[in-house]
């Protein structure tokens, strides 16, 4: 049986894919400069790099959730 993330797991998955997320936008970004935005690999990239941030956005909003449900658990038990 598969196990839900514990919070903090989720807030180590976050650090990493913001880290992750910027090292994409650094290299697009020095792709780019160098060969161009119109280059096709410059252009994989920086789409790689779009991609992977509407993913960490979702794990920002599940970090998000996570907060909310505890400080709501939190606040009952108190």
């Amino acid at each position: 049986m598969k196990s839900a993330l514990s919070h903090n797991e989720i807030e180590i998955l976050d650090r990493q894919v913001a880290t992750l997320s910027y090292q994409l936008s650094e290299i697009a970004g020095v792709l780019e400069s160098r060969l161009g935005e119109d280059n096709e690999l410059a252009i994989s990239v920086r789409h790689a790099q779009r991609e992977f941030a509407q993913f960490a956005h979702r794990v920002r909003r599940r970090v998000a959730l996570a907060e909310t449900g505890r400080r709501e658990s939190d606040s009952q038990s108190a």
